[in-house]
């Protein structure tokens, strides 16, 4: 009973401070209390991929806005209600995000994005995926240029991306992605600007492909950990 008691006042205590704060008018939404604003809006939007789009007024008839959120809690209402990557029909796409941006390279003209090749059926997808909304809307890369995180179906492999608003952040990005993904030195990543994936028509095509090594003799001028494999 003293237990059940104690529980009621200190009830009593909390509801007795929101009310002094509203009165004295010192916040101006009691809400505001309870929720956990985040650093910047984030939305997710999907793409029921269609072939042979002719231009970006068509592809932007193709997305779809599922909501946009600013706080942690309604982050957690909207992404408990999309279903796992895994389940996804192929050629399609879901995209998170920030502040308001249509999910297209020429919402970024000089930026890019990380690309990252995931087997079929090996269960990873998911999980990806999942740590990579994480660290958007937890702000984990630690640069506000990450603008956008993708999950893309496709025949043989599902492709996770990372865009980067300028490219001159691109690398420390991509270190950022391999320490957040716990990625192996031996990972291959690829590189694309959106400049040259809007003259090749494609993300993946003629992107520059990389894997996270220590700095050696031969390769001391590359930026960071990344060496080029030389595969273009």
């Amino acid at each position: 009973l003293k237990s059940f008691t104690d529980q009621l006042n200190f009830d009593f205590f909390i509801v007795s401070c929101v009310q002094e704060i509203v009165e004295k008018k010192e916040i101006a939404d009691v809400t505001s209390l309870f929720t956990s604003k985040l650093q910047s809006e984030w939305a997710f939007w999907y793409d029921d991929r269609k072939p042979h789009l002719a231009d970006y007024a068509e592809y932007q008839q193709s997305l779809k806005k599922l909501g946009s959120f600013d706080t942690l809690e309604d982050f957690w209402r909207h992404y408990s209600y999309i279903a796992n990557p895994d389940s996804y029909p192929r050629e399609c796409s879901l995209y998170l995000v920030r502040d308001g941006a249509t999910p297209a390279w020429e919402s970024f003209p000089r930026g890019g994005c990380w690309i990252i090749r995931v087997r079929k059926r090996n269960t990873l997808i998911d999980r990806l995926w999942e740590e990579l909304c994480f660290a958007c809307v937890g702000e984990l890369f630690g640069i506000p240029d990450v603008v956008c995180v993708a999950v893309s179906t496709r025949a043989r492999e599902d492709v996770l991306s990372v865009w980067s608003k300028d490219n001159s952040s691109h690398f420390a990005i991509g270190e950022k992605l391999k320490e957040l993904l716990n990625l192996d030195d031996s990972t291959q990543v690829d590189y694309k600007t959106f400049r040259h994936a809007i003259q090749d028509g494609s993300s993946f095509k003629n992107a520059k492909s990389y894997v996270y090594s220590q700095p050696s003799q031969q390769a001391v001028k590359l930026p960071a950990v990344f060496v080029t494999t030389d595969k273009q």
